[in-house]
């Protein structure tokens, strides 16, 4: 039996020191979480838990990143009624930024610390 946050894997393979990449998707609730893991994350485990990977909670704002919560951001998203969540990876510094509806709402990686970050 499956629960809930568990990891899926995209078709978006990104490479180091292969430039900057973002996507984004939509979503409809805020009881979820969002993020990047590599192709070694253990699927059967919850976002925000797995070793491999880096989530945003959209319930509490919590940035987790291998099982640690490493900082909140500001919560500033209710997407209940649904909203388009972008991410901006790159790959040459190891940062990910993420925005929601268009405007930036924090980092979710970086290797040190970004003064947009909130």
């Amino acid at each position: 039996e499956y629960g809930q946050y568990r990891p899926v894997m995209g078709s978006l393979s990104i490479a180091p020191n292969t430039g900057k990449y973002f996507f984004e998707y939509r979503i409809n609730c805020d009881n979820t979480r969002v993020g990047f893991c590599t192709d070694k994350v253990d699927l059967d485990a919850e976002m925000g838990q797995a070793s491999e990977c880096a989530s945003l909670n959209m319930q509490t704002g919590a940035v987790e990143t291998n099982g640690i919560e490493v900082k909140r951001l500001w919560r500033q998203v209710t997407p209940i009624s649904g909203g388009l969540l972008g991410f901006m990876f790159d790959s040459q510094d190891g940062t990910g930024q993420v925005y929601f509806n268009g405007e930036f709402i924090g980092c979710l990686l970086y290797t040190s610390p970004s003064p947009r970050d909130s």
